[in-house]
């Protein structure tokens, strides 16, 4: 018998949220995107897969961090509860920050692809791909502290 499970909290605003969600073990966060999923699927009496794919990206350009990072599965067996989360705005707690917190168990294929780049500067990459049967937990984390705009002394508030 095929079953399929999915319950979703996607969240999304220009804004920071005016809840904070959970993104970090030890405190909560204030997000601009945020998406909580619980999912099972078992395909296994059937033969039959599930494929899926997640792409997060914070652009280069207007001020992004130039990070991507990117799941893919394709399995007959799977139970996932991922959080992905995406602060961009300088009035979110964690600016220029791209995430996936997944704890997953699966019988297929899965994998990630995380980097962030910039020229001359910073080269970041990481791939992982699992093929059998496995559980996972893991959390990837793209994070760059915004720079500050210099304000000459004479011209700082006293």
């Amino acid at each position: 018998m095929l079953s399929c499970g999915i319950v979703g909290r996607p969240l999304y605003s220009q804004k920071p949220l005016n809840q904070t969600l959970p993104c970090d073990p030890d405190k909560n966060q204030s997000l601009n995107f945020y998406e909580n999923i619980k999912m099972t699927f078992d395909g296994e009496a059937m033969s039959s897969t599930l494929a899926g794919e997640k792409y997060l990206e914070s652009k280069g350009l207007y001020g992004g961090i130039n990070a991507k990072i990117q799941e893919i599965f394709d399995v007959q067996l799977l139970e996932m509860d991922q959080k992905a989360f995406f602060g961009s705005t300088n009035n979110s707690t964690i600016t220029h920050t791209v995430g996936l917190d997944t704890a997953n168990a699966f019988n297929g294929t899965w994998g990630t692809n995380a980097n962030m780049h910039k020229i001359f500067y910073k080269d970041v990459n990481t791939q992982e791909w699992f093929e059998g049967a496995f559980e996972i937990k893991k959390t990837i984390k793209l994070h760059e502290s915004p720079i500050i705009p210099y304000v000459p002394d004479e011209e700082r508030p006293r």
